[in-house]
């Protein structure tokens, strides 16, 4: 009962408090807003639009994926790649499911999205002729440095390229890459397998498809 009364005496106190500090207190100036993520206090659309954005990682996934001449599905399946979302048997091995462990396209290690489309002997031939067929250098495995993410290696194809050439060469890796995931699959789902040299004859036949649709990705540019 005595702590009761020292809480009702603590809360009379406050209250009373509050009322001189209210009456001390001006009514007569309006509330004014202030919207605090611009200079002068005003709101605008733009300024919450890049509120959006805070705090956001910066990837280059812009440049190397979604820019680039492709149709939708190669820039899909490549934005899946870089993120280690395919269902390549390392993936399927670790949740448990059926797999076949090996790489399909060599049969000598296991299966994982780096060595599917990096370090796989088949698909370092397919990218060494495309980088004849496409007059690209830089897609040859001889000239490849060491990386780590795949993010890095794709960035590292087109590297120090003119601006034109560079997006070029992008075009080229994401349609390289959807083909190898596709001859990947014919080998494990219907047993298909093609040559490397079957495998570069419907590549350079996509190309120019896409070079038909508009994307002039067949011939180097400075």
């Amino acid at each position: 009962m005595k702590r009761m009364r020292t809480d009702f005496m603590i809360l009379t106190a406050d209250t009373s408090q509050m009322d001189d500090e209210l009456k001390c207190t001006s009514l007569d100036t309006r509330d004014k807003f202030t919207w605090r993520f611009t200079p002068d206090g005003s709101y605008s659309a733009s300024s919450a639009y890049r509120l959006q954005f805070v705090g956001s990682v910066q990837t280059a996934f812009v440049q190397l994926i979604w820019k680039p001449w492709a149709t939708p599905r190669c820039r899909l399946f490549a934005w899946l790649f870089v993120q280690n979302r395919l269902m390549t048997a390392d993936r399927l091995l670790a949740r448990g499911w059926p797999n076949g462990y090996f790489c399909p396209l060599c049969m000598r290690s296991l299966e994982t999205a780096t060595h599917l489309f990096i370090e796989c002997p088949f698909s370092r031939q397919v990218w060494a002729g495309v980088a004849i067929i496409a007059t690209a250098p830089s897609l040859a495995p001889s000239s490849w440095g060491n990386h780590h993410r795949s993010i890095d290696w794709m960035a590292g194809l087109s590297e120090g390229l003119p601006s034109l050439e560079a997006s070029r060469v992008r075009s080229w890796t994401l349609l390289v890459l959807w083909h190898l995931w596709l001859e990947r699959n014919a080998r494990v789902f219907i047993a298909s397998l093609s040559p490397v040299r079957s495998l570069l004859a419907r590549i350079t036949d996509e190309a120019a498809a896409w070079d038909l649709a508009g994307a002039k990705i067949s011939v180097a540019r400075e």
